[in-house]
């Protein structure tokens, strides 16, 4: 209570601010600008005298109002301070102009003030009265000093240690600023050695030229770019790929000041991204079928291949999920999931059944895919179709069972032919010793005839192993095809009515006419059998055709859309057969046809389909070896029911024959 009364006391002692300023010709207008003020004033007298203070200077200094007016400046600031700030008090009555921005910092209690300006107070008949100092608090203008610094820190930070690369460059292309991942991405060491560079920098670094300009056109166009990727040089002449966001800073008359941004470097995306579509490339396009399939089996992906595979033309993307499902599942039977399960991998042969319904075999491998903690995730399926595979092995078998067959026989023929000679001899030497009338003599003459039939055969299995010498001259096919057919059509049941195609155009190969003659009977003799005993048509015909290689010998026929139909332009392929032109002469009946078990035999000697007595099973073996011998292929297709046809392939000679030998 006492404090409080003398406080008042002293204030009512004490003069109102308006009335100091009054007495220092001042007037009480300014009463609510020292009341409110945010700055810190003081009224000095020419002698340094304090008239007035604002109240953050009451505040600043502790003191009462009163305490502080009248007394020197001196006993309210430092001895230096004050000394300072009287020079510029000096100086501002000395000259009568105002002093501003002086740098002078004195100290106003515990706080730090800096002097903003000195200017006077004229009094009523305009001389100079009073020096108003005015001054901010030092501590704002310190703490936001100190705050932009720290800005300034942080973001220099940022810019030196961005893994981006930060840039200013001019409308020319010089270089303003940049950091160090710039120039590390450049090829730079430092930043100054980047900027030192002369000259159009994008021109120099960008590896096409037209994706400089597509950058500035979009820059020129929408003021910023966003990741625009583009291949650069950099300083070794490495190339790399960068991704560049950048900015067009515009100046007030509209025109471009500078461009700044970021880029990166992006090489080992890129690189990666180019695996990555290799790696969907040859997935794509590779010639075994491929399928990803979850834990769970259910199928994710099939490539391609696999489309073509089960039967989908238009590949699995045409299919939806559940007919892709469908087409996988034949290929993860219980016993396999049972094996995928335990994380095993599974591989073997599936025979499987396209959409068209045709059958074909599956060489199929199933792996695991594991992710970063050795648990399975997926699962890949390798599919590969081994159908023309597995076809191929079995005629390879059927020629090295054809081969070792001849080679045998060849043997055996051999030694049968040893062994007849001293009986046809011995039994024809019996002959000439008796009468015609006597009695032995027709058992004789069976047994004379009957190993004439024995050398005969024995001739035909020297043919199949092509182990008889025969002299192969050229000849020219199309006369010996004609007459045989002409002699054919007399020895062929009536029922069987034969027909013919034979081209006009001259084909010379390198044969013995006998054996090209013997081949033609012998297929049109077993065509004939085959329509036994309804009868029915019998179709030779001779043309040329091109080979390409890679078909099948020995065995069925290049496919067509007929089964039954002639070559034409279709063939194109025979196996083991040199690439060129050849003569195919086929023979064709609409007997009762062959199934598959009997087509694989048909060339073995001995093998027959006709009854006891009606055939050796030479025939056809004869074929083949005369044939084969002759450096061509023999071919057949058959449908049960419908037919067969053989279709037989020489060599065409060469233009440069000197001798043409014509059928007798």
């Amino acid at each position: 209570m006492v404090a409080d009364k003398e406080r008042t006391t002293e204030k009512m002692a004490a003069p109102s601010r308006g009335e100091t300023l009054m007495a220092s010709g001042l007037g009480g207008l300014h009463q609510v600008f020292f009341e409110h003020s945010l700055s810190a004033i003081l009224v000095l007298s020419r002698q340094g005298m304090v008239l007035d203070v604002s109240r953050v200077v009451v505040e600043k200094l502790g003191m009462p109002l009163a305490a502080i007016r009248g007394r020197h400046v001196g006993d309210l600031l430092p001895a230096k301070d004050a000394r300072t700030l009287l020079r510029q008090v000096d100086r501002m009555f000395g000259g009568g102009e105002v002093v501003r921005n002086s740098g002078l910092v004195i100290t106003l209690g515990r706080d730090e003030v800096a002097v903003a300006s000195v200017f006077p107070l004229p009094g009523d008949d305009g001389v100079i009265e009073a020096a108003c100092v005015l001054a901010t608090d030092i501590a704002e203008r310190r703490a936001a000093e100190e705050a932009l610094r720290q800005s300034e820190e942080k973001y220099r930070s940022i810019f030196e240690n961005s893994a981006e690369g930060i840039f200013q460059f001019y409308p020319d292309g010089r270089i303003i600023e940049c950091n160090t991942a710039m120039a590390r991405i450049l090829g730079y060491a430092s930043p100054p050695e980047l900027i030192a560079e002369e000259g159009d920098i994008l021109r120099r670094i960008h590896v096409q030229q037209e994706a400089r300009l597509e950058f500035l056109r979009t820059l020129a166009k929408n003021g910023r770019v966003f990741d625009f990727e583009a291949q650069i040089y950099r300083r070794d002449g490495r190339r790399v790929w960068i991704s560049t966001n950048a900015l067009a800073v515009m100046g007030p008359d509209g025109k471009l000041l500078r461009v700044e941004g970021a880029a990166r470097d992006i090489t080992a995306r890129k690189r990666a991204e180019e695996e990555r579509m290799l790696l969907v490339a040859a997935v794509e396009q590779a010639a075994e079928g491929m399928v990803i399939i979850g834990r769970d089996f259910r199928a994710q992906y099939a490539n391609p291949a696999f489309a073509r595979i089960v039967g989908f033309g238009q590949g699995m993307a045409g299919a939806g999920a559940d007919e892709l499902q469908r087409s996988v599942d034949p290929f993860l039977t219980d016993s396999v999931r049972g094996i995928l399960a335990l994380g095993l991998k599974w591989s073997g042969r599936a025979r499987q059944t396209r959409r068209d319904g045709s059958q074909y075999v599956a060489e199929v491998l199933i792996t695991p895919i594991r992710d970063e903690t050795a648990r399975v995730c997926n699962h890949v399926v390798l599919v590969r179709d081994v159908t023309h595979e597995i076809r191929l092995e079995r005629r390879l078998r059927q020629a090295e069972k054809l081969e070792a067959i001849g080679v045998l026989a060849g043997g055996i023929a051999h030694d049968f032919n040893n062994i007849l000679t001293p009986i046809l001899l011995n039994t024809e030497v019996a002959l000439s010793d008796l009468d015609a009338e006597h009695p032995l003599r027709r058992p004789l003459t069976d047994v004379v005839d009957a190993a004439g039939r024995a050398r005969d055969l024995v001739k035909q299995i020297l043919v199949f192993s092509r182990r008889e010498d025969t002299v192969k001259n050229l000849l020219v096919l199309n006369p010996l095809v004609k007459e045989t057919v002409k002699i054919m059509r007399g020895l062929t049941p009536a029922n069987v009515t034969m027909a013919s195609d034979i081209s006009e155009r001259s084909m010379a190969i390198r044969a013995d006419p006998a054996q090209v003659h013997q081949v033609l009977v012998n297929l049109c003799m077993n065509a004939a059998h085959a329509m036994t005993p309804d009868g029915g048509e019998l179709a030779v015909s001779l043309e040329v055709v091109g080979i390409d290689g890679g078909g099948a010998e020995g065995g069925p026929a290049p496919e067509t859309a007929d089964p039954l139909s002639g070559l034409g332009e279709s063939v194109r392929s025979v196996l083991d057969l040199t690439p060129g032109r050849y003569a195919a002469l086929s023979v064709r009946d609409t007997g009762h046809g062959m199934d598959r078990t009997i087509m694989e035999r048909i060339f073995e000697p001995f093998f027959t389909t006709k009854p006891p007595g009606q055939g050796t099973g030479m025939g056809l073996a004869a074929v083949h070896g005369i044939v084969k011998a002759c450096g061509g292929a023999v071919t057949v297709r058959s449908v049960s029911g419908r037919g067969s046809v053989f279709v037989v392939f020489f060599p065409l000679a060469g233009a440069g024959a000197a001798h043409v030998e014509q059928p007798r």
